[in-house]
């Protein structure tokens, strides 16, 4: 095939992507335009032809869904092959139905990709050749069988586990994948579901509920923790749903199993790494609170007291819907955590003024005065070497206006 005269039409929002694959194609001879909305690619197929259009699933505004729509809705002859980061069963199934050439999962190696446009522009052509030869009747058949076809590679080539049960909810048909995933052989697998997934103890009520989910509403979906062959316990996403005969009644029911215990894992990862975080930010709050209060020692327990006052407010005014827009969890918890650092400006008084035991002249007042600037000022510098947390943001207003008289 002489690529130099293939023209390639690319849809992708990610510009330095689009570059990539706009370089990729050239380098192995093909002619490439690049666009990056639905809108712009519709533009350009009005007035061009191209020998394939590839497009991201997930675009501004549109999605290049609306744009295989109006390529077949006008029958634009033009191979569509779909890039996508999450590709389903179904969106699989019903895209090649509809007569899409392709898709391909991201990540992808470009030399892969390069093959595809490659393989997917020639079936194109071989399929259009032989269509001139074909009568109607071969044609249905044909598209019978590539339909066939297609739900059989879809089901083997996927990486989640797929299997087809019947009414009684015993498993009839499965992919690779679902035994690598659930430890159990192939011969093993021709039982009921509930052989095969296994709940954990605080799993089994979810479990149950899916079971009864199924019988009532025909589908179901979400995450359980399940035990392997082995008794290894494992997380995964079901999806559960009908397939229909050709009266549109229920005969079978077809489920996708997709493992995400790596995901949880690093769910899990993240989540104490971010506890540890603020750990660590409400101590060096505290941290810094206590050193002003050391400067000026007041009654035992002064800035615990101060905190746990303005939680209690603050809480009272959620409680009474008050500010609604401004008081939520989050907004009390970072106002408890802050609140003790009122003070902080204290740091930059004089010993003289601070600890003076009579009343202060009116001038040692205004420089009293000044500890609310110091303080703000300070907590505004760290925020700008550090970035706005929400902490240092509220901390800021605390530590500047907690004398005003509103």
């Amino acid at each position: 095939m002489a690529e130099k005269n293939k023209k390639i039409l690319i849809v992708e929002d990610e510009i330095q992507l689009a570059f990539i694959l706009k370089q990729s194609l050239e380098f192995n001879n093909f002619t490439v335009t690049m666009v990056h909305t639905v809108e712009d690619g519709i533009e350009i197929l009005a007035r061009e032809n191209f020998n394939c259009v590839v497009s991201d699933y997930y675009l501004p505004q549109q999605s290049g869904e609306e744009l295989f729509k109006y390529i077949t809705d006008n029958s634009i002859s033009v191979p569509f092959i779909f890039m996508t980061g999450s590709p389903s069963l179904d969106f699989a199934v019903s895209f090649l139905k509809k007569g899409g050439a392709e898709y391909i999962s991201k990540p992808f190696n470009l030399n892969d990709f390069v093959n595809k446009v490659k393989e997917v522009i020639q079936k194109f052509e071989k399929q259009k050749t032989q269509a001139e030869y074909f009568g109607s009747l071969q044609q249905k058949l044909a598209e019978r069988v590539k339909e066939i076809t297609i739900y059989q590679d879809v089901f083997n080539s996927s990486g989640d586990g797929v299997f087809i049960m019947g009414l009684n909810q015993k498993i009839v048909k499965f992919n690779p994948a679902l035994e690598k995933i659930t430890g159990f052989k192939d011969t093993e697998l021709f039982t009921s579901m509930q052989e095969i997934f296994r709940p954990t103890k605080d799993y089994e009520e979810k479990f149950a509920e899916s079971i009864s989910s199924l019988e009532n509403d025909g589908s179901w979906q979400g995450e359980l923790e399940l035990l392997n062959k082995k008794g290894k316990p494992y997380f995964s996403y079901l999806t559960l749903s009908e397939i229909y005969d050709e009266n549109k009644s229920t005969f079978a029911y077809m489920c996708s199993v997709k493992d995400v215990t790596e995901l949880k894992l690093m769910e899990k990862n993240l989540l104490q790494s971010l506890q540890k975080t603020n750990i660590a930010q409400e101590a060096i709050i505290f941290g810094m609170a206590k050193l002003s209060e050391s400067r000026d020692p007041e009654t035992g327990g002064h800035l615990e007291r101060i905190r746990s006052y303005c939680q209690l407010i603050a809480n009272k005014l959620k409680e009474n819907k008050l500010y609604p827009k401004v008081i939520d969890d989050d907004f009390i918890e970072a106002l408890y955590i802050t609140a003790p650092l009122h003070d902080i400006g204290k740091v930059g008084i004089p010993d003289n003024i601070l600890l003076k035991k009579g009343k202060l002249t009116e001038q040692e007042y205004e420089l009293m005065k000044q500890h609310t600037i110091i303080g703000a000022e300070t907590l505004q510098a760290i925020a700008k070497e550090f970035g706005g947390i929400d902490y240092l943001r509220i901390g800021i207003d605390i530590a500047i206006a907690h004398h005003e008289k509103w």
